[in-house]
């Protein structure tokens, strides 16, 4: 037993209501809201997630917050910088300010550092009151019931945000032919709830490493009113075609945003987000002049393909050149935990390649990025 046993806290999703956790004397369990309907369903206990899945309901892991709460709760959170029982470094960040049953609170932010993963801290008098996991496409932040205007939450309160109103309504996979004939899988969600005729903006993301890996991070855009579309590029997941990096991208874009603009539930205005590569797809879309992309935001931008990519500073440079492309080349299907030293391995004790790719073709990438045409050394 601890302060925070029983105590119900909301979780929001970039702002969207997500449910609620409950820290139990033996368990945590979480009272999800259905995307699709909006509906508060049943309290179910949180299970420990899969070793190794890279996708999950949840942006932090709670039943490994509640394994190790105690580290949490016992902590004074009363210095600077301070390491709890379980290893986790915090130091004290900014502070919010709030209304909370008719008193002014203030809330500290303590920021997790040294750490690949990230759940930062909010208390009020040195006692928890919120888990924040801050990303880069979405957000979740956890909060005891009635303290949300002592954390970041304020800022979804901008009168010129849209406002979570509807449900998810998935489409499935529609494969979009490019000109040339090639077809690209693409899903398209779109808000549950819209009225007979009503047409809505659109948010497009195009990646390499398969839709399935952002679907349930961008959901959130959905509820607020927009389509969201997520696109595999050439060679890519379910798509047709041969991956040839860099290639593709701003005419395969323009495509897609015309097919999308004649698409009965399309207002024809289409917004556009991507990191690293998708991050150059955004920018290579930007440039194709088409007139229904309004608006782009770019992350962490892998640069130009010619220069910035390969070349640096006239070095061609190892990383981009033979760990990145090759690893997009060894098949239409890969599962990039090969690439982070996490082996199945094969009777013989070393890693299995059946296991990780599939039987495809295996393709041979001309390297157009280096600025003329080098052939890729394939991989059979």
């Amino acid at each position: 037993m601890n302060y925070l046993t029983d105590k119900v806290f909301h979780t929001y999703f970039s702002g969207v209501p997500n449910g609620s956790i409950i820290f139990r004397e033996k368990k945590a369990v979480m009272c999800a809201i259905d995307r699709r309907t909006r509906v508060q369903l049943k309290e179910a206990p949180i299970l420990p997630r899969e070793e190794g899945r890279a996708i999950a309901e949840t942006m932090i892991d709670y039943e490994k917050l509640f394994r190790e709460l105690d580290a949490y709760v016992g902590c004074a959170w009363d210095q600077d910088e301070l390491t709890l029982k379980n290893g986790a470094v915090y130091s004290r960040h900014i502070t919010y300010t709030g209304t909370v049953e008719g008193k002014t609170v203030t809330a500290q932010l303590w920021c997790q550092r040294k750490s690949h993963s990230c759940m930062d801290i909010l208390t009020v008098d040195q006692k928890i009151i919120g888990f924040i996991n801050p990303g880069r496409i979405c957000s979740e932040i956890t909060v005891l019931a009635g303290y949300e205007s002592v954390t970041p939450l304020t800022r979804f309160d901008d009168p010129l945000l849209s406002k979570v109103a509807y449900g998810v309504n998935p489409l499935g996979n529609i494969m979009v032919p490019c000109k040339d004939g090639v077809r690209l899988a693409t899903e398209v969600f779109l808000p549950k709830g819209l009225e007979p005729g009503q047409k809505v903006p659109s948010i497009v993301i195009r990646t390499c490493y398969g839709k399935a890996r952002d679907i349930d991070r961008s959901w959130h855009w959905v509820t607020r009113g927009y389509a969201f579309v997520i696109q595999d590029v050439r060679g890519r997941s379910d798509s047709d075609g041969t991956l040839e990096a860099f290639q593709h991208e701003r005419e395969d874009a323009d495509d897609l945003f015309n097919w999308i603009a004649a698409q009965p539930w399309s207002d024809g205005n289409i917004g556009m987000w991507g990191a690293s590569y998708l991050g150059y797809t955004t920018t290579s879309a930007c440039t194709s002049g088409n007139p229904h992309l309004k608006t782009a935001v770019s992350e962490v931008n892998v640069g130009s393909p010619f220069y910035d990519t390969v070349r640096k500073g006239g070095t061609v440079c190892s990383w981009p050149l033979l760990c990145w492309t090759l690893a997009q080349s060894v098949s239409n299907r890969v599962d990039m935990d090969v690439f982070k030293g996490r082996f199945h391995r094969s009777a013989r004790g070393c890693p299995d390649p059946a296991y990780y790719c599939d039987p495809g073709e295996n393709h041979r990438l001309p390297f157009y990025q280096l600025g003329h045409v080098v052939e890729a050394l394939s991989l059979r």
